[in-house]
Parts: C-alpha cells; structure tokens; sequence
C-alpha cells in the first residue's frame, strides 16, 4: 500500500475521528448511533495513522506533499 494521505488530510482526518468518537458521549447514542458514529470514528483515525485510504485509491487521489513536488521539479517538455 503506497500513501495516499498527506501530513495536512491526516491532520484532518485524526480530528474528525476524535470528535466521531466523543460525540458518541455527548449525544448519548442509542446502539444503532453508537455503531454509526463508531464506524467512520475508527476508520478515520486508522487512516489517519496509515496515512492509506482505500477510497482516494479507488478515486485515484493523491494528497501527499511528495507527489506536488516531483511534478514541480520536472523540467516541461523532457522526458
């Protein structure tokens, strides 16, 4: 698995996951809201830490720093 999330997107996506998992306190969720406030919670974080999602593989994106930079530094018309 190659990485597709950047430093900023993995920032992000480790907040949304936190506030997923709190608000299942907050809100005081019955079971069903447990498990729908759980689910992306937990896959948030763990892309988060993986710096892998399947989703922007599937949807062929790309937010590492990594990848803007190699574009950048090619001179235009050699190959």
């Amino acid at each position: 698995m190659e990485k597709n999330v950047g430093k900023v997107d993995s920032y992000i996506r480790f907040l949304l996951g936190v506030s997923f998992l709190l608000n299942i306190f907050a809100l005081k969720t019955g079971v069903i809201g447990t498990i729908i406030l759980l689910v992306p919670g937990l896959v948030m974080i763990v892309t988060a830490f993986t710096g892998y999602c399947w989703l922007y593989s599937l949807l062929k994106v790309d937010t590492c720093e990594s990848a803007e930079v190699e574009e950048k530094q090619a001179p235009a018309g050699h190959h």
